[in-house]
This record gives C-alpha cells, structure tokens and sequence, in this order.
C-alpha cells in the first residue's frame, strides 16, 4: 500500500497489490460523485441566482411605474396621496417578504456549501488514511459510503426545499398580478383626481376674489368684435358673486357705453375704445359706492383736428356715486376725460387726460370733497373746471400743451390738442367753487391761468413757464362776476409769459372785475409779465399783500381840519388839511413851488384821488428819484382826466446809495388849486 501512489500522488499501477484496483476504483467513484454533487449544486445556486436577479428587475420595474404614479399625481390633493401611500405599504410589505425568501435561500447555498466542505474533509481524511495503512481501507470505505450517502440524502432534501420555497416566493412576487393591481389602483387615482379638480374648479369659484373677463369669450385687439354683451354679462356675474374683474393688457372694442354697477375693475394698461360717434361716454356709472376702477385707458370719437371738433363722448362719467377710487386710468380724445356729477368723497390718483376737446377734468353740480392727486391734463383744451362744487383738492397737477389747437407747431399733430389756441381755455375754470390747489406745474400753454366767479380758491407754489398769448381776449388771472370771489396765492412764480397781440386792454395780467368784493391776495408781491404794458394793471383795490405796511393811508374818514401832511417844500406854506364842503381834503397851496412827499424805497402801491382847478394846464403830478446834489430823475408821471385826478398803481423803486424818492407837486402858476380827497401809499415787498 506504501506504493500505490507514485511521487506525484497519482495511482502508480505497476506497484498495486491484489484490492487496491478495487481500492483505487472506489475512490474514483468517490471523487466522481464528489465532484458532480459540487457541480449540480453550483448550477442549481447559479440558477437560483439568475430568478433573484429576474425578481430584482421586476421589482425594478415596478418602482420606476410607481415613479411615474408619483409624477401623475403629484399636484393631487391628500385623497390621492393616502392612495399612493397604501400602495407603498403594500409594495414594502411585498418587499420585506421577498427579502425574507432570498435570505433563506442564501441559507440554504450556506448549507450546501458547509456540506461540501465536510465531504472534502473527509475526503482529506480517508488519503491520509491510505497513506498509512491498507488494513483501514474497508473502515474507510464503509465510513465514506456512509457520508456520502448521508450528504446526498441532505443535499437533495435541502435543495429540494429551497427551490420549493423559491417558487412560491416567486407565485407570491407574480408580476402580472402586481400590474393588475396597480392598473386598478390607477383607475381609482384618476376618479379621484377627476374629483379632486372639480372640488377646487367650486373651491376656486367660491373663494377666488376676481374673474378674468375672458372666461366669458371677450376678444382683445379685434376691431370686427364688439364686446359690450361680454361686459355685462361679466359684471352682473361679478356683482351677483362679490368678485373683481380683471382685463389684461390690450384693447377692448365696444358699441355701447359699459355702465358700471359697483364691481371694481382692474386693469393692467388696458384699453377701451368706443365705436359710436353718438355715444355720450366710454363708462357711466350712477348712483355707486365704495368701488375702484385701475388701469384703463378709455378712448372716446374725437378726430383730427382738421376733421373737426364735434366731440360728444366723456370717458368716465360718474353721477352721484361716493367713496370711489378712479388710479392711473387714461381718458383719451375725449370731450371731457373725466366727468363727476353731484358725486363726493373720493380720489382720483394718477391719472391722465390726452387730448381732451373741453377738459381733463370736470365736475359738477355739486360735486363734495374730491381730491385729484397728481392728476395731468396734457394737450387739452383745460385743465379743471368745476361748478357749484366744495371742499375740492388739486394736489401736484401738471399741464402742459393747453389749449395748442389749431397752432401750426402743435406737438401732437396730425392729431391735434384739444382746445384752441386763438380762444383759448383757462388752465383753472371755477363758478361758485371752493377749492385747494398745490404746487400746480403749467408749461407751454396758450391758455391763460385762471377764471373765476363766485369762488374761493387757495392756491400754494404755482408755477407757470412759458405761455403764448394769441388770444384777442386774454386776462391771465381773470375774476369776474356779481359775487364775492378771493384768490389767495402763495409764493408763485410766473415766467416767460408772451403777449404775441400786443398792448391792449383787452389782454392782462390780472383783471378784476369788482374789487370791492373781489379780492386777489398773496404772501408776496407778484407781477404777471411785463408784456401787457399799462395794462398789466388792475384796479389795486383788489389786491393785497400779506404784511403789508402802510406807508400813508389819507381819506375822507381819517383826515381831519387843519391836520399838516409831511410834504417838504423850501416855501413857508405848509400841506394841511382843510374842509370842502362836506368833506375833509388834503391842500396844496396855490402858491408856485414844488412839494415833495417822501417815498420809501420797494416795491408799493400809489393811489390817489383828487380835484385839479386851473386856467393854464394840467395837474403836473410825478414820482421822481433825487440824488445827493439835488438831480431830479421823473420816473413816473400822471395825466388827470379833466378836472378829477384818480390814479391807481404799482411801483418798483429799487434801493440805492444815495437815492430818495418822492411824489412831487409842482405848482407852476399862482392860483392853481390841487386837492386830494385819498391818498394812500402801501409797501407790499421789497
């Protein structure tokens, strides 16, 4: 037996002794069978491994389908997300029970594999048993039977059971019964998502706050569709469910006018353009409260200037409504842009009237407390009137282009201004009005600043630059009327102001017309433009100036008999009160000489009224400026009209070095009588 192997441990033939071919064949029946048991196992774990492979890309499979579940319902409501989560707790249980069966099958190769390595040891040990001893050969082979047999037995049972337990795994992981179920879990997802939608479409109808007037089959930028049916349907929708309708960005044609019923309309830069040369307004809304318009541009049927100016059509007219907010709308080629009657407490912000005929802004009949703040009249004929109208605010308005009808350089030609240049309209137009007016900017214009009847306007840092006077009748600030009327202005600055007709009555700076109730007053003294000469003058009774100082105020009430009055002359007689009649004058003495009474310096007010008798001449009355040396300079001079002197004027009397000035009488004949019933000088700036 010690030679039965040679030096490479193969079976060395030549050495055997009788039994060991029997020996030797019953080991390669051992190793045979050793080896296809580790075979057959091997295949059987690859085969085992390649359905785990399988069970894993189906369950591959399955998770990207439920993504794409997930995608689908992703914007559902909690309805569809509870029946997500049931399926996920389906598949995780599915999962965990697939889990549970690859772990006892990975037990199982762990045995199969154990029961290998005990075969080899045996193996191992039954050479090491031939290498010692031939008489252990039947033990040995006895004992390897018995193992083999053994782990045959085992092997087979426990293979056998694996794959048992393997295939129902896989009847419980059935795919196709997966896909059913999923498939139905879908169908029931997309009834609920059906139902989920059509909860929020009455969710959204009931608690939304605005509708678009689309929804309701309006059509922007079409000149062949009229959409008036599509507003009122809209805002009796709108009312009948307490929501605001939005009008996007475009233009809405319309026949008719849109009558407002107290729903707020919101705009984004939205046009409205009427078709009707007959119509009487773009939007008309009566008797409404505590309602918002925003955003629109309404465009009325005024046309060229050239093809006339017969404009009928307002853009808002609003008639006895309250509490109304009208923000950054436009009114264009309008008669009026916007137009109030008897309609109070409410703002109008922001907005702008374009080419407007008549007015940007006029109101009515007893229009109460509005206020339009920042409010712009561009290229139209002017800029705010109202009528029987209180409590009214202007705050930061411009104008600008009033009233450039007709002119040959009107910048918005071929369209035209509104207005027109040769009768033009005032920026201000107010009839028994009350009514504030702030920091009020006008450039450009042809129209003169303001008229008034019967009203009361304050007025704080208007500025005015640059109007062109072509008018034949022009009164720059013109109050008119048989009812008491004030203008206070506050700080105003009025420049480059041009009279193109030249010198005359009819064109001013300021007219009056009874300034005994009229009255014009201001924190300073101002002046209009010296380009109306003599007659930008009016009658001084009118105007005054906040701290006036009263120089000499003589009259009839405050003179008294024999009263000396401070005029200077190198004669003994003096200027002295004495009595007419029924009356106290002022008297100069009839002696030849000159009288001198003395003139501050600024700017004042000179008025005096007085009885000239002479066979020779005129009065020979001046305000002059007299230096050091005693050199007269006549500054101004005055004719009297017959035997009445009555003069009423301002002056501008610079102070200088040197420099007095004086109103100078000069009797030049003996016998002349000259006497003042009213004398009155009043400094009112510097």
């Amino acid at each position: 037996m010690a030679n039965m192997f040679d030096e490479n441990g193969n079976y060395n033939k030549t050495e055997w002794k009788p039994g060991d071919r029997i020996t030797a064949g019953k080991l390669n029946k051992i190793e045979e069978s050793l080896e296809a048991i580790n075979n057959n196992d091997i295949e059987r774990h690859k085969e085992a491994d390649e359905r785990l492979d399988a069970l894993e890309e189906q369950k591959e499979a399955v998770e990207e389908r439920f993504d794409e579940l997930e995608d689908l319902v992703a914007d559902n409501k909690s309805e569809v997300d509870t029946a997500i989560y049931e399926v996920h707790s389906k598949m995780d249980r599915l999962e965990q029970e697939m889990n549970d069966g690859i772990d006892e099958v990975h037990n199982v190769a762990e045995t199969v594999d154990g029961k290998i390595a005990e075969v080899n040891e045996v193996a191992d040990e039954m050479e090491g048993l031939l290498n010692e001893t031939k008489a252990f050969t039947t033990n040995v082979k006895t004992e390897i039977g018995t193992a083999t047999a053994n782990a045959k037995t085992e092997i087979g049972t426990a293979t056998e059971n694996g794959l048992t337990e393997l295939e129902d795994l896989i009847k419980v992981f059935d795919m196709e019964e997966v896909y059913k179920k999923v498939d139905g879990s879908l169908d029931d997802m997309e009834t609920m998502v059906a139902e989920v939608e059509s909860e929020l479409e009455e969710t959204h109808n009931k608690t939304c706050s605005f509708v678009n007037i689309m929804e309701f089959g309006a059509k922007m930028n079409d000149e062949t569709f009229m959409n008036d049916s599509v507003f009122a349907e809209a805002l009796k929708y709108c009312a009948e469910n307490k929501k605001k309708l939005i009008l996007p960005r475009g233009t809405f044609y319309i026949s008719e006018p849109i009558i407002l019923n107290g729903v707020d309309i919101e705009g984004y830069v939205t046009t409205i353009t009427i078709r009707n040369d007959n119509a009487p307004y773009v939007m008309y809304g009566e008797s409404l409260n505590n309602f918002k318009l925003t955003g629109l541009h309404l465009v009325g049927n005024r046309k060229n200037y050239s093809e006339g100016n017969a404009v009928t059509t307002d853009g808002l007219y609003l008639k006895g409504c309250s509490y109304i907010t009208v923000e950054e709308c436009r009114f264009i080629d309008c008669s009026n842009g916007f137009r109030g009657y008897g309609t109070y407490c409410g703002e109008i912000r922001r907005c702008t009237a374009v080419r407007s005929q008549s007015y940007a802004f006029h109101c009515t009949n007893s229009c109460t407390s509005l206020k339009f703040d920042t409010c712009v009249a561009w290229g139209c004929g002017g800029g705010f009137r109202f009528t029987s109208s209180v409590y009214m605010t202007i705050i930061n308005p411009a104008n600008d282009h009033n009233s450039a009808g007709g002119y040959a350089k009107d910048p918005w030609l071929p369209q035209g201004s509104g207005g027109n240049y040769l009768n033009p309209s005032p920026i201000y137009h107010f009839t028994g009005t009350q009514v504030s007016i702030i920091s009020s900017g006008t450039e450009n214009a042809f129209s003169p600043l303001i008229y008034m009847e019967g009203s009361n306007v304050v007025m704080t840092n208007p500025y005015f630059w640059k109007s062109d006077c072509y008018a034949e009748t022009f009164r720059f600030i013109n109050i008119v009327g048989d009812k008491s009327s004030s203008l206070d202005i506050f700080n105003p600055t009025f420049t480059d102001i041009t009279n193109h007709k030249g010198v005359y009555y009819t064109r001013t700076g300021i007219s009056v017309e009874r300034p005994e109730i009229q009255k014009v007053r201001s924190n300073v003294y101002f002046s209009v433009s010296d380009a109306f000469g003599e007659y930008d003058m009016y009658n001084k009774d009118a105007m005054s100036v906040n701290n006036s100082k009263y120089i000499y105020d003589f009259s009839e009430y405050t003179l008294f008999e024999n009263q000396i009055i401070p005029f200077i002359s190198s004669l003994e007689d003096r200027v002295t009160v004495i009595k007419k009649t029924d009356r106290n004058v002022i008297n100069i003495p009839s002696v030849k000489g000159a009288y001198y009474l003395p003139l501050p310096s600024g700017v004042l007010r000179f008025k005096t009224v007085g009885y000239y008798a002479s066979s020779k001449e005129v009065a020979n009355l001046s305000i002059i400026s007299k230096d050091s040396n005693g050199n007269e300079i006549v500054l101004h001079g005055f004719q009297n009209n017959g035997e009445m002197i009555d003069h009423d004027t301002l002056l501008k009397l610079p102070a200088q070095t040197g420099i007095k000035y004086y109103f100078k009488v000069n009797q030049t004949y003996n016998g002349n009588t000259i006497q003042f019933s009213r004398l009155l000088v009043v400094a009112i700036g510097m």
